[in-house]
């Protein structure tokens, strides 16, 4: 499937959801959807620009064995994260997460690559990495949120048998309630 174009507005669910096969979306305009902008759980999804405002829950959501490419993105004011990652892999190259209800990028399994992406504003945390997360971070902007610019945890539940590998770390850190890092 390939898209290119136009808005989603209001949907009771998922805006856009996969869960196998692949899928290429371009300057889509999800607005106030029930649920994810974007859920993955299977397959490959490339979004290519576009915005996603005022979901109720993350703006994209990648688990399972997804593999998620998001270029030029603008997330504005989800509900709760702006990118949630439990599984699978989710590159993200500029584009921006502001006014996330909760954490701006949220991972605890999986792939993430994070570059030239600004996360500011979010009521919780910039980033969090917990539970078992390969992550990298290079040109981000981490500024004004509510907690940690980038928040590393092991896990409430048994920070023993977490690991969380972040290489390299390269990013503006700045402003943010609870510290940098």
């Amino acid at each position: 499937l390939t898209s290119s174009g136009g808005s989603i507005d209001g949907t009771g669910g998922w805006a856009v959801a996969l869960s196998g096969g692949a899928a290429t979306v371009g300057d889509l305009a999800v607005v106030g959807s029930g649920s994810a902008g974007y859920d993955a759980s299977a397959g490959t999804l490339v979004i290519n620009g576009g915005s996603v405002t005022g979901t109720l829950g993350p703006a994209v959501n990648v688990s399972g064995s997804a593999a998620v490419e998001v270029n030029d993105l603008a997330i504005s004011e989800p509900s709760t994260s702006g990118l949630a990652l439990s599984g699978g892999t989710l590159a993200v190259t500029a584009g921006s997460v502001t006014g996330a209800g909760e954490v701006g990028v949220a991972a605890n399994a999986g792939t993430l690559s994070l570059a030239g992406t600004e996360v500011s504003g979010s009521t919780g945390h910039g980033v969090t990495l917990e539970g078992s997360v390969l992550a990298s971070i290079a040109g981000a902007e981490l500024l004004d949120n509510g907690g940690f610019g980038l928040r590393c945890d092991g896990g409430a539940s048994d920070p023993n048998s977490s690991t969380v590998t972040l290489s390299p770390c390269i990013a503006v850190v700045a402003g943010n309630a609870s510290g940098d890092f």
